[in-house]
């Protein structure tokens, strides 16, 4: 009120509750909030995330935990797209844009870039979700040097400031909808069941698990900014202009303020290990498999020798009071 002398508020009764209806007031309160994103954008985001913050030295030495290089040793980050649910558009065309077919709403869509060790890289977008904006199409924007079909500038920013840190024998941690990306980095994601097949090979899925162990760390990175109720309800079409501005302050918050997501500490690198002394090993039970032709019908009888007999201690023992209630 100090700052705006002259307005005049008008007090209205609206289910039960007063409001102020004041165009000035509102107007100085969209002004102060447009001002604070651009003085953080400006001041505070360059500090913790982008290629500001840091150098491709910086990521290998102090971002880029020994464990993971052990596992996938040329990875140096990992890429995964999340979405953000939008009012439906008055605008016909948005409205058609942002629609995902996938997902039967209305959705904006964001590419996050992290470091292994759970750090935001950056956070590029918004995207529109329909057809023409998948993970793969967005990526190859984002990567691919001889891109000239989108002639925004803040795509060429984005593709410059990845370019200029990352160099081409760099690879990401991404999943299955990033497998048939041709950009500039070649990408680890998780193998597929060929046609005619019923599961992965032995190699393929020790692989895999590889891959996955890694890549878990941006879905719990998108899990914790979620927490924001800024993205995680329905965000009014007045912000569109703003989501990407605001995701990337979020991202700097998180790196700023937050613990990292994944640790590089002893019991970590002896599960890596582990992993790795397992790529190789056969399916043993595979070949084990039981004739099913023979099999019949057994009697009580035929089975009690082998069942264990176990008393009402033992059983409160290995399950636990809650799950005898449930058993009663």
């Amino acid at each position: 009120k100090a700052d705006i002398p002259s307005c005049k508020e008008i007090f209205t009764r609206h289910d039960g509750m007063y409001i102020i209806a004041s165009q000035s007031l509102v107007s100085k309160i969209s002004q102060i909030f447009h001002e604070v994103i651009d003085q953080t954008l400006q001041h505070f985001v360059p500090l913790h995330i982008g290629p500001t913050a840091f150098t491709r030295d910086d990521i290998m030495q102090n971002h880029t935990p020994k464990w993971a290089t052990l596992l996938l040793p040329q990875a140096i980050g990992m890429i995964d797209s999340t979405y953000i649910y939008v009012q439906k558009s008055w605008n016909f065309n948005n409205q058609k844009k942002s629609y995902c077919s996938h997902k039967p709403n209305n959705l904006m869509k964001m590419m996050g870039v992290m470091l292994l060790d759970g750090r935001w890289f950056d956070m590029y977008g918004p995207y529109m979700s329909d057809g023409s904006n998948n993970d793969e199409i967005i990526w190859h924007t984002l990567s691919d040097e001889s891109e000239e079909e989108r002639k925004s500038n803040d795509l060429c920013e984005q593709r410059k400031e990845l370019q200029s840190t990352f160099i081409r024998t760099d690879m990401f941690v991404a999943d299955r909808g990033f497998t048939r990306c041709k950009g500039k980095w070649a990408l680890y994601t998780p193998d597929s069941i060929c046609k005619g097949e019923k599961q992965l090979s032995t190699m393929k899925a020790n692989q895999t698990r590889c891959v996955t162990r890694i890549r878990n760390g941006i879905e719990r990175g998108f899990g914790r900014l979620k927490q924001w109720k800024f993205v995680d309800f329905v965000v009014d079409t007045y912000y569109l202009p703003t989501i990407g501005k605001i995701m990337k302050i979020l991202c700097t918050v998180d790196n700023a303020f937050f613990t990292r997501l994944i640790e590089g500490n002893d019991e970590v690198r002896i599960e890596a290990e582990c992993l790795l002394s397992n790529l190789e090993l056969e399916n043993k039970v595979k070949s084990l498999e039981a004739e099913t032709g023979g099999w019949r019908k057994a009697n009580i009888d035929d089975i009690k020798n082998i069942i264990p007999t176990y008393d009402q201690i033992d059983i409160e023992k290995h399950s636990g009071e809650y799950s005898i209630r449930l058993a009663h």
